[in-house]
């Protein structure tokens, strides 16, 4: 059964008593309006995924049955219209951007124990971006479901840009980042984020070295 309420946060953690300080501070500082589900495991929590319609996930770096990267790698892989927040009690520098890398896409991250007025900044920036992104998603299912000219072009577009993309990296492969085709492409980084995941879904053989993007026929070139 699909969630009542406008904005759910899933707290993906084993630790009961601090999911009930989340959610006491989450209704106190943010509303009780939004819902707070608990999920003490990464299965728990992709079955919950499939179920509900979840804004924000909240994800604990040790879980009892996996690892808490392996539940970012699901999200940004299958729901990267949710924004992720990443707490660990041993979040050094490698932890840290491991977990905010295009491989695993979490938004933010807090270490524990955090501070409350942190997280509840993260927390509400991250429910803005979930919620607009969920409404993305349903008007994308509609379109798909409904096609019409005007649907057919932005499709054209879409399919235009993806194109240039390949047609850059292959051509100044090892030169040009996520960054750098944002800004020559004037769209944001998530969106050449997206449209490389949907390149190498087609079989284009992208892939990074640190930022750098590579097609596979340049490899040795990157060592």
């Amino acid at each position: 059964m699909m969630a009542s309420k406008s904005k759910t946060i899933l707290v993906i953690d084993d630790d009961e008593s601090l999911f009930r300080s989340l959610r006491a501070l989450f209704h106190a500082e943010i509303g009780k309006d939004v819902l707070i589900m608990h999920a003490p495991t990464g299965r728990t929590a992709l079955a919950v995924l499939e179920k509900e319609f979840v804004t924000v996930c909240i994800v604990d770096h040790k879980l009892p049955d996996m690892d808490g990267l392996d539940v970012l790698k699901v999200l940004h892989d299958r729901y990267s219209y949710i924004p992720s927040i990443y707490l660990s009690g041993f979040l050094d520098e490698k932890l840290k951007e491991k977990a905010l890398s295009f491989d695993y896409g979490a938004y933010y991250t807090a270490e524990k124990p955090f501070q409350p007025d942190e997280l509840i900044r993260k927390t509400l920036i991250c429910l803005k971006k979930g919620g607009r992104n969920w409404a993305n998603k349903m008007i994308r299912d509609y379109a798909d479901t409904h096609w019409d000219p005007a649907s057919k072009k932005k499709k054209i577009k879409r399919e235009a840009c993806l194109f240039t993309i390949c047609e850059r990296i292959d051509k100044a492969s090892g030169q040009w980042t996520s960054g750098m085709l944002a800004r020559d492409l004037e769209v944001t980084p998530r969106t050449i984020q997206t449209d490389i995941r949907r390149l190498m879904e087609l079989g284009k053989p992208i892939y990074k070295v640190g930022k750098k993007l590579f097609l596979r026929k340049d490899e040795n070139k990157a060592k």
